[in-house]
C-alpha cells in the first residue's frame, strides 16, 4: 500500500485476484503482472517471462478455438477436451494503448503513471464443457473499448485460449 487509490479498480478484479491467490497457492492478495497459463506468475519484460511462455506452451493441449462472428455480436468457441472442473469463458473489456495517472496523495504523490491496455469490466459469457458453444457478446462499456475473449480452467484458473476483437 502506497497511501494512493487505484483508479481502475473494481470488485471483479479484486474477486479475480483472490482466485490467482488460490490457484497459485500464494500467501497474499497482490495484483500479478503476468499470470502464465494461470499456473505461474512472472514480472513483465524480462527474459524470465518469455522463458516461462516458451516452457507453458510446451505443455499445452490443443485449445479450442475461438472466432468472432462478422457482426462482432457474437462469439464461438469450438470443441476440444475441457478439464477437470470445467472451464467458462470471459469477456474481458480494456481501454488499447497507453493511459497516463497523476497520483494525488501518498508516498508517489506528484508521480505520472503509465498503464497500457486498462481492464474496464470482466463479464462471465457461461460455461465452456468441451462442446462447441455460440455466445452473444454483451457491448463494451464505452465504444472505444476492445475485448479479449478468454476459455479458463475454474479450477487452476489456466487459460486454455484468447482471442482479441479491436474496439467496435
Amino acid at each position: 500500500y502506497l497511501g494512493w487509490a487505484d483508479t481502475f479498480a473494481r470488485p471483479e478484479f479484486v474477486q479475480r485476484q483472490r482466485d490467482y491467490r488460490r490457484a497459485l497457492r500464494l500467501r497474499n492478495v497482490s495484483t500479478p503482472q503476468v499470470v502464465i497459463d494461470g499456473r505461474r506468475q512472472a514480472p513483465a519484460n524480462t527474459r524470465a517471462l518469455q522463458a516461462a511462455i516458451d516452457e507453458e506452451a510446451a505443455r499445452r493441449v490443443f485449445p479450442p478455438e475461438i472466432e468472432f462472428r462478422e457482426t462482432g455480436d457474437r462469439v464461438g468457441v469450438g470443441s476440444g477436451r475441457a478439464p477437470d472442473g470445467g472451464a467458462e469463458v470471459v469477456a474481458v473489456f480494456y481501454t488499447p494503448g497507453p493511459q497516463t495517472v497523476e497520483i494525488a496523495s501518498g508516498d508517489n504523490r506528484g508521480q505520472k503513471v503509465r498503464h497500457v491496455n486498462v481492464v474496464r469490466a470482466v463479464q462471465v459469457l457461461g460455461p465452456w464443457t468441451g462442446r462447441a458453444v455460440l455466445y452473444d457478446l454483451p457491448d463494451a462499456p464505452s465504444t472505444d473499448q476492445a475485448v479479449a475473449i478468454l476459455v479458463q480452467s475454474r479450477t487452476d484458473r489456466r487459460i486454455l485460449n484468447g482471442a482479441v476483437l479491436d474496439a467496435r
